[in-house]
């Protein structure tokens, strides 16, 4: 996903401004958007439809996992680290382990 980044961003990047726009340079618009490329792009990786909301699920729950704070959570994803903590990390119990204090 850097590499793509990379390749796609500007050398200067503006923190105001989108990271993927539509062909018209604007936001892209959720429906457009999953009738127009995810399900294709679902398809070809051959697998079966699910929504692309869906993919932020994953990354919360991802990064609950690798025990990253639940506040930089939150502001990476639009949320509060309470609903982060409450809906992922109460019910994701493989990071609740006790450090190594060794």
């Amino acid at each position: 996903m850097q590499a793509i980044l990379d390749e796609i961003g500007p050398e200067i990047v503006d923190p105001e401004s989108f990271i993927f726009i539509s062909p018209k340079g604007k936001f892209i618009d959720q429906h457009n958007f999953s009738g127009r490329a995810w399900k294709s792009i679902l398809a070809k990786c051959d697998i079966p439809y699910r929504k692309s909301y869906q993919t932020r699920h994953t990354f919360i729950s991802l990064c609950v996992e690798a025990n990253i704070n639940s506040t930089a959570i939150g502001r990476w994803t639009g949320t509060s680290a309470k609903m982060i903590d409450n809906h992922y990390g109460a019910t994701n119990f493989t990071n609740l382990r006790p450090p190594d204090l060794s």
